[in-house]
C-alpha cells in the first residue's frame, strides 16, 4: 500500500468521553475488482461498510506504546462495496490509548482520540480510487457514554441513531469531523493475530441476592465480557459487575480489583428484546453480578464471550493418570488465553494488566509449547525494543507504561535510570527472542533484534566490570514474593546475567557471528569465576542456603553438580512451618 494519509479524525472531548461516531458517503459507478481498507486509531475502533462490520477483530488497534508506534490493520472489503451509493462508518472509543492505566490511573497518551482510514478501490477498467479520512467525514456522539479498559462501558440505547451506518441515513444534523494533528510516531502493519471472541460460555447457575441483584456463575474463570438479553421500559438501567470469587455470603468479591471499576452499564431503549455487549473493554471474571434487571433473569439472559489473541486448539496436549494434574494443565491453558490479549499481561482483571517482562521471561517457553505464538512473539519483541532506553536498558514492562521511575522527561538521565529493568525482568529482552528462535527456528528474530540485545548486554557489563551484578539493576525485584525472602539479590542477578550471556552466545553461533559468540563465552566464564568466588563457600553452601540459591546456581551452571554437596538437600525438604510447607519458592519453580 501507499503511505496512510496523515489526516486523522479527532474526538476532542475531555476524558472520559462518549465514543464518537464517524461516517462518510461514497458513490461507486464502476465495476469493482478489489477493495482494501487500511485502518488504525489512537483509541479503539470498529468500522462498518454499508452497515456490515468489516472484521470480527476487537480492541483494535493492538496495545503498543503509542508515543512510539501504532499498528494498522488491513481488510479485504471487496464484498462489501456496492456499485452504487456506499457508506463507510466507524465508532471510536478510548481503548488503551484514552483509558487511565495502572493502579494510579495515569493517562500516558495525550488526547484527543484519533481515527484514520484509507480505502483503496481498484476498478475493472484499471483505474484506482483512494478514500481517506478528511474533512468530508461527519461526526456525532454515540450511545457509548464511557468506554475504558479497566472501568468498563456505559451504553445508553436511547441515544442510538437507527440506520446511521447506511447510505440513506439523514446526517444533516451531524457536525463536520475535526482534523487532528498526526503524532510523530511509526505507523506499521499488524503482524500478530488479532484479539477476537474465541469461545462462548453459558452460565452454569444463577442465584438471587438480597436487594434484587443476581449472580451468574460462568463455571470457569475467563477473560472477555458478557452479552446481555433484556426486555423492559425505556430508561431502565442494568448494571453488570464482575469478579473471580465470591464472598462467604454469596456476593461478589471485588477488593482485589483495587481501582478497576470493571462495570458495564446498559440503559434500555424500551423496544422489544434488546441485546448488549460492550465494544471497548474487557474483564477477568467467573461471576457476573446483574443489578436492575427488570423481572427475574433466566439462565440464558447472559452469555460469556471469551477474548484472546490465541485461538484454535493447543499446540500440545498433556494427559496423565491424575485428574488433578490434567485439571491443572487445563487451568494453565485458560490462564494463557486470558493473559495473552494483545500483550502478555500479568493479570486480566485489576487495575494493572501490564506486560510485565519478568512474567513473560519465565513463561515464554511454556507458552510457546501450549499454542502457536510465533506472530504474537514478534509483536511483543517489537514492544520490548520500542521501550528500550537510550543508554540501552530494557524496561520492566512493555509497552512501557509504569507510574514509577526516576522521574523527569523521557530521555533524561533521571528518566533513563528510573526505567531500568530489574534482573530477570529486563533480561526478557534476550530470553523472549531466544525462546522464539529455539521454538520456531526463526533466525530473523535474532538478526532483527541483535543490536538491541547487544546494547542491553553492554549496559549490564559497563556497570558491573567485576562480573557481579550489583549496579544498573533498577528496582531489583529479585525472588519476587518468595515465602523465604533471604536469597541474595546480587546472586540471583548475576546468575541471570550468565543465563542471558549464554543465550547470546548460542544465538551468535546460529547467525554466524563467531566473534560475538566467543565474546559471550568469555563473559559467561568470567561471571562463573566471580560467582563461585563470591557466593560458594568452601563447604559447598551457596549464598544464604535458600532453595533459589541452589536452583539458579545449578540451572545456570555456575558450579558443577559435584561442587554442591548433599547437605543442600535440606533446602528442599518440607521442614518449613505452615503455611509454606512443601512449597517451592517462586524462582525455584
Amino acid at each position: 500500500m501507499t503511505d496512510l494519509s496523515d489526516k486523522r479524525l479527532g474526538d476532542p472531548g475531555p476524558l472520559p468521553q462518549p465514543a464518537a461516531s464517524f461516517r462518510r458517503a461514497l458513490d461507486v459507478s464502476k465495476q469493482v475488482r478489489s477493495a482494501r481498507l487500511y485502518i488504525t486509531a489512537l483509541g479503539s475502533y470498529r468500522v462498518y461498510l454499508n452497515g456490515t462490520r468489516v472484521s470480527s477483530d476487537v480492541l483494535t488497534p493492538e496495545f503498543t506504546d503509542y508515543r512510539k508506534r501504532v499498528l494498522y490493520q488491513t481488510y479485504d472489503v471487496t464484498e462489501f462495496v456496492n456499485r452504487s451509493k456506499n457508506q463507510i462508518s466507524a465508532l471510536l472509543g478510548d481503548g488503551w490509548y484514552g483509558s487511565p492505566l495502572t493502579w494510579v490511573g495515569m493517562h500516558f497518551f495525550a488526547p484527543p482520540d484519533r481515527f484514520q482510514a484509507q480505502l483503496e478501490i481498484n476498478y475493472s477498467d484499471g483505474t484506482h480510487e483512494v478514500v481517506v479520512t478528511d474533512d468530508s467525514w461527519k461526526a456525532s456522539a454515540s450511545p457509548i457514554l464511557e468506554s475504558q479498559i479497566y472501568g468498563g462501558e456505559t451504553y445508553d440505547a436511547r441515544q442510538e441513531n437507527a440506520g446511521w451506518q447506511q447510505s440513506n441515513f439523514d446526517d444533516s444534523h451531524w457536525s463536520a469531523a475535526s482534523i487532528a494533528d498526526p503524532p510523530s510516531i511509526a505507523v506499521t502493519s499488524q503482524i500478530t493475530a488479532p484479539v477476537r471472541v474465541v469461545e462462548t460460555l453459558s452460565p452454569k447457575e444463577v442465584k438471587p441476592l438480597p436487594g434484587g441483584s443476581y449472580v451468574f456463575d460462568m463455571g470457569q474463570n475467563m477473560v472477555g465480557w458478557v452479552t446481555l438479553k433484556v426486555k423492559g421500559p425505556a430508561g431502565t438501567m442494568v448494571r453488570l459487575r464482575f469478579a473471580e470469587i465470591l464472598n462467604p455470603d454469596g456476593t461478589i468479591y471485588t477488593a482485589n480489583l483495587r481501582n478497576a471499576d470493571a462495570t458495564d452499564t446498559y440503559i434500555l431503549k424500551g423496544v422489544g428484546e434488546e441485546t448488549f455487549a460492550p465494544h471497548f473493554t474487557f474483564h477477568g471474571f467467573r461471576y457476573a453480578e446483574v443489578t436492575g434487571y427488570p423481572g427475574k433473569p433466566s439462565l440464558d439472559a447472559i452469555k460469556g464471550q471469551v477474548l484472546s489473541s490465541v485461538s484454535g486448539e493447543p499446540a500440545a496436549k498433556l494427559t496423565t493418570s491424575s485428574d488433578l494434574v490434567n485439571h491443572m494443565w487445563e487451568i494453565g491453558l485458560w490462564g494463557q488465553r486470558g493473559n495473552y490479549l494483545s500483550i502478555p499481561t500479568d493479570c486480566p482483571q485489576r487495575d494493572e494488566r501490564l506486560g510485565w517482562m519478568g512474567d513473560a521471561g519465565v513463561f515464554w517457553r511454556t507458552g510457546s509449547y501450549n499454542f502457536d505464538v510465533a506472530a504474537f512473539s514478534q509483536k511483543f519483541i517489537q514492544d520490548i525494543v520500542d521501550a528500550q532506553t537510550s543508554p540501552g536498558a530494557f524496561t520492566n514492562v512493555s509497552p512501557n507504561t509504569l507510574p514509577f521511575g526516576g522521574g523527569g522527561t523521557e530521555g533524561t538521565s533521571a528518566w533513563n535510570e528510573g526505567m531500568v529493568g530489574a534482573p530477570g525482568w529486563g533480561d526478557a529482552g534476550v530470553i523472549v527472542p531466544w525462546t522464539t528462535w529455539v521454538q520456531y527456528a526463526d533466525k530473523s528474530m535474532i538478526e532483527k533484534n541483535w543490536d538491541a540485545m547487544q546494547r542491553w548486554m553492554e549496559f549490564i557489563q559497563s556497570r558491573n566490570p567485576d562480573f557481579i551484578r550489583k549496579n544498573g539493576v533498577g528496582p531489583n525485584f529479585a525472588d519476587w514474593l518468595a515465602p523465604d525472602p533471604n536469597t541474595n539479590k546480587d546472586l540471583l542477578a548475576t546468575a541471570y546475567w550468565a543465563l542471558i550471556a549464554n543465550m547470546m552466545s548460542q544465538m551468535a553461533h546460529a547467525v554466524g557471528k563467531e566473534d560475538d559468540a566467543k565474546h559471550y563465552d568469555e563473559v559467561v566464564q568470567n561471571i562463573r569465576s566471580a560467582f563461585q568466588k563470591m557466593y560458594i563457600k568452601d563447604d559447598g553452601t551457596v549464598g544464604t542456603g535458600t532453595q533459589t540459591s541452589y536452583v539458579v546456581t545449578l540451572y545456570t551452571k555456575m558450579a558443577p553438580v559435584d561442587r554442591i554437596p548433599r547437605h543442600s538437600i535440606p533446602a528442599f525438604h518440607p521442614r518449613r512451618p505452615r503455611p509454606f510447607r512443601c512449597r517451592l519458592s517462586p524462582a525455584a519453580e
